[in-house]
């Protein structure tokens, strides 16, 4: 068994009982991914991003009410984060996680 192996069974110890053996312990896959799902997702997150962006400016560039400039910032956030920031955090979660199997059921653990 290797170092990485004997650190994820320490890491899970706690959560097994006496008579309980592992089968297998490991990771997810590490760093940015992309799913199927993405194929939509990310022509879409570019519309939203690109709209809210261009909401903003003109809104800035034509003089309009604080209310208008403070409420395409919300709308810019979500974009940007649909389109950069939901891979990066994906990543973060899966590398803050593990799992176990052992004779009588399976462990994931998340920090």
């Amino acid at each position: 068994m290797d170092r990485q192996s004997n650190h994820i069974q320490n890491e899970l110890k706690e959560h097994i009982d006496n008579d309980e053996k592992f089968i297998w312990v490991g990771l997810p896959k590490q760093g940015i991914l992309l799913k199927g799902s993405d194929a939509l997702l990310i022509p879409f997150s570019f519309m939203w991003a690109g709209f809210a962006i261009y909401w903003e400016l003109n809104v800035i560039s034509n003089g309009s009410p604080l209310l208008f400039k403070i409420f395409g910032i919300p709308f810019i956030i979500m974009g940007l984060n649909m389109t950069f920031g939901r891979f990066f955090l994906d990543a973060k979660r899966r590398s803050n996680t593990i799992y176990g199997i052992t004779d009588k059921r399976i462990i994931i653990k998340s920090a």
